[in-house]
């Protein structure tokens, strides 16, 4: 009777076992990764290492040194009191990113999200709670004329990024992986997002986003325009501060509502305003005259 091959599972490691990986370039062939709480692994400036579209999910500490890697993931999730440390490497995945029950410190790190990004050909992200990314990329694809790749985002909460912001054939939606807000929205826009359906996306880098075809149903841009100069993907897609829309201020959560700004006038139009207040000035003076 010929042996079979032994299935690889999720490999779980023991609470109170730390272990430190430093200039190596590892590869899990498991279905992924398991840290409970107690546990830790701190990854060592110029490691590598790549799941294999598998998951990693933090009960405890993970931590990257200097310029390491995490890469090949389908899904990171942390789990209650637990911290992920991105220092200033990489990370990469396909799938969903869920930080609503830990801390996760993003450092200078780079997060990749996409199909291509951990090789996984997942073709729908998903971000749970609200994280803080220094550069984010979401890269997908386009064919012929539509993003293939869909990040879904928390409703009435914020992703912040605040150096780097790239986006590419990509749709970014309100809503969870399960219900995306993918439907087509009535215009013109409502004159005040729908905050019960609205996810936040805020960046404030100093560097201009980079971004090309992206559709956006449900996602406002905080405070800036993004894509003023492009075309939402998303026909009737609820996309304010994007695409060349009026500026909208409403607030994040518990936030307080910003009035909207009053248009100003140029010199010109101050001198014609002065102009009429002083021709009307005149007029009321003769007419008051016995």
């Amino acid at each position: 009777m010929k042996n079979k091959p032994r299935r690889r599972g999720r490999q779980v490691l023991k609470p109170g076992i730390a272990i430190m990986a430093t200039g190596l370039a590892l590869a899990a062939q498991a279905a992924g990764i398991q840290l409970p709480a107690g546990t830790s692994i701190t990854t060592g400036a110029g490691t590598s290492i790549q799941l294999g579209c598998g998951d990693l999910n933090v009960g405890g500490t993970y931590t990257q040194q200097g310029d390491a890697a995490l890469g090949g993931l389908g899904q990171l999730g942390l789990q209650q009191g637990s911290v992920f440390t991105a220092g200033a490497g990489a990370v990469a995945l396909s799938g969903t990113l869920d930080v609503a029950a830990g801390t996760f410190n993003a450092g200078s790190s780079t997060v990749t999200m996409g199909p291509g990004a951990s090789g996984c050909g997942i073709a729908q992200g998903q971000i749970k709670g609200s994280p803080s990314f220094y550069a984010w990329k979401v890269i997908g694809s386009v064919a012929p004329d539509a993003p293939r790749y869909t990040v879904a985002m928390p409703v009435a909460q914020t992703t912040t990024v605040t150096a780097l912001l790239e986006l590419s054939g990509v749709n970014l939606v309100s809503g969870s992986a399960a219900n995306p807000s993918m439907l087509a929205k009535a215009t013109p826009e409502p004159a005040r997002a729908p905050v019960a359906t609205q996810a936040w996306l805020k960046y404030t880098g100093a560097a201009p986003p980079s971004i090309s075809n992206v559709g956006v149903n449900g996602v406002q841009s905080l405070d800036t325009w993004l894509a003023e100069d492009q075309t939402n993907k998303i026909a009737g897609g609820i996309a304010y501060n994007w695409f060349a829309r009026a500026l909208v201020t409403d607030p994040e959560p518990g936030g307080v509502a910003q009035p909207a700004p009053v248009p100003a006038l140029d010199l010109g139009g101050l001198l014609a305003l002065s102009a009429l207040v002083g021709a009307a000035a005149a007029v009321s003076r003769r007419r008051s005259r016995p």
